[in-house]
């Protein structure tokens, strides 16, 4: 389905949760996590919470199938919705950039 169906097609809450998903039962799917990389990179992540961010931050890290563009794109979006993160969100983005030490880490207080 994920391969015939165009990603325009999800939520971007729906979106986020597969590929959780995908992470959390270690599915190894690196064209779904390159091709949905490139889709937040031209449509940038217009419609993603606090929750959808650190959800695709954290799949990306674990998977290990990120780059420095998609971690910064998802850095801007953390800092543009900074107060909207819970503390678990935080922690989770925390944790994250800390797999990242290259790279600045969003500006989320109470990390």
């Amino acid at each position: 389905v994920l391969e015939t169906r165009e990603l325009e097609a999800f939520f971007p809450g729906e979106i986020a949760s597969i590929l959780w998903a995908l992470n959390k039962v270690h599915v190894d799917y690196p064209a779904f996590f390159k091709r949905f990389r490139d889709h937040i990179l031209h449509h940038g992540l217009q419609g993603y919470n606090s929750q959808d961010i650190a959800n695709i931050t954290c799949a990306y890290v674990n998977t290990k199938t990120g780059d420095d563009e998609i971690y910064l794109a998802l850095a801007d979006a953390a800092n543009a919705r900074a107060s909207s993160f819970n503390r678990s969100e935080r922690m989770m983005m925390h944790w994250a950039f800390s797999q990242l030490p290259h790279l600045p880490a969003p500006r989320l207080a109470g990390a």
